[in-house]
């Protein structure tokens, strides 16, 4: 019936991972990178959206990924600038060279 109200809350749109999926996903995410047999010690959305494409046939944006680690209780993390009792200059050293280099092979890894 045309303009007929639905009461209730609105149930939304079937989620794609199912939650045996999302439980198996949660695990590798804990488990590492590595563990998944990449060659990254960083997990990036990208990187887990081309996981959860090639491990489940499911395909996300790094944005819906997102948003599916925040619902199994994950969140952003940023490594910290500077430590209370770390070397500054092996700091910036990690973060000028290894940083960028670890995230050129996460790409080199995503390339089919």
């Amino acid at each position: 019936m045309p303009g007929l109200l639905v009461r209730g809350p609105y149930q939304g749109k079937k989620p794609r991972l199912s939650l045996d999926q999302k439980r198996e996903l949660a695990i590798m995410v804990r488990q590492g990178p590595e563990d998944s047999g990449l060659d990254t010690g960083v997990w990036t959305s990208p990187i887990i959206a081309d996981l959860v494409k090639r491990r489940f046939g499911i395909a996300y944006s790094p944005s819906q990924i997102r948003r599916v680690l925040h619902e199994l209780g994950f969140s952003l993390q940023y490594p910290r600038q500077e430590l209370s009792k770390a070397d500054g200059k092996l700091q910036a050293t990690w973060l000028e060279d290894e940083l960028p280099e670890i995230k050129k092979k996460s790409k080199r890894t995503m390339a089919f």
